[in-house]
């Protein structure tokens, strides 16, 4: 799938790399993530969501967020969608009737001498449902992990020095 600055999602066949469903999330879209087991695609443009049935085309869920979505992923059954947008808040939704699961913010939690993240914006997110993860990376910071299941901070990831340039 491709998604475009116009909204327009193209769907392609894997195998023929074909058209196969043409669709419209109707603002830029910057997040696209296909389903594990069922033949779902979640697009995630700035302030929407949208779950579709690629097999059909038919839009499935729409979910309205205030901050723009950063990351996307479906649980390991695809009955759960989840996303982490820049105002730092984590969003799970259940894909059978769009009801929120769960809201939290996840930058709260952090230990008092992380206290400088707080004020940041996330530049970037990764989330893993299967390994209940989320990395988040903030600018000139290490990378934080984030245990998703216990809603909280597991630490940060740094780069080692290069002992040669030490010498």
């Amino acid at each position: 799938a491709v998604g475009l600055s116009d909204g327009m999602i193209h769907v392609h066949w894997t195998s023929t790399c074909q058209a196969a469903v043409l669709l419209s999330h109707g603002e830029p879209v910057r997040i696209l993530r296909f389903g594990n087991l069922t033949k779902v695609l979640v697009s995630a443009g700035l302030r929407s969501i949208k779950l579709w049935d690629v097999s059909t085309g038919l839009e499935l869920l729409e979910l309205k967020t205030k901050s723009n979505p950063l990351a996307v992923d479906f649980d390991e059954d695809d009955k759960r969608l989840v996303a982490a947008t820049r105002s730092n808040e984590m969003f799970e939704w259940s894909t059978d009737d769009g009801s929120i699961v769960s809201h939290y913010s996840w930058h709260h939690s952090l230990p008092s001498d992380f206290r400088q993240i707080i004020s940041r914006v996330s530049s970037i997110v990764a989330i893993s449902m299967g390994h209940n993860l989320m990395a988040i990376g903030y600018r000139s910071m290490p990378l934080c992990l984030w245990d998703l299941e216990a809603r909280r901070l597991l630490g940060f990831c740094t780069k080692e020095s290069d002992r040669s340039e030490e010498h």
